[in-house]
């Protein structure tokens, strides 16, 4: 969120003082207005690019696909919603905006998938050949795996 509001307000300062020393330069008032605007210009696309990199850095988005162990989901009427099982024993629900809804640990037995948060069961699945059955009723609902993620992983 700061991050955001950084790059806005360079933004904000960094597009119109171009501009302004172009037509400065245009004007031949300001001999110097077109290195001024150039000089302005890339400023403003260093700081840019550099506070998206920290902001990568401090605010990784997810774990890496690599450790991704199984993935599924189902379209809702308000979006998608999906889940995904990673190898270190953790999961994530998030919806279609990619906003995580809950995080936690997960234990797989026999064919139950049981979902922790807190210290807390959040939901049970069984797991089938090609979803995830819900059967605790929390409003998650059945959930497709997807073709390249199969349950054998998780066993």
């Amino acid at each position: 969120m700061i991050t955001s509001v950084l790059k806005l307000l360079i933004i904000l300062i960094g597009i119109p003082g171009t501009i302004w020393y172009l037509i400065a330069g245009l004007r031949g008032k300001d001999n110097g207005g077109y290195r001024k605007a150039g000089t302005l210009l890339i400023l403003t696309f260093m700081l840019i690019s550099v506070i998206s990199v920290v902001e990568q850095k401090l605010y990784p988005r997810g774990q890496k696909n690599a450790d991704l162990l199984l993935s599924a989901g189902r379209e809702a009427p308000i979006g998608e919603i999906s889940l995904k099982l990673y190898r270190n024993k953790t999961y994530i629900i998030d919806n279609s905006r990619n906003s995580p809804v809950s995080k936690g640990s997960y234990q797989v037995k026999d064919d139950t998938l049981t979902l922790f948060a807190a210290d807390t069961v959040r939901a049970y699945f069984r797991i089938k050949k090609n979803e995830l059955e819900e059967i605790s009723r929390t409003g998650i609902g059945n959930l497709a795996i997807a073709e390249d993620h199969q349950p054998a992983k998780l066993k």
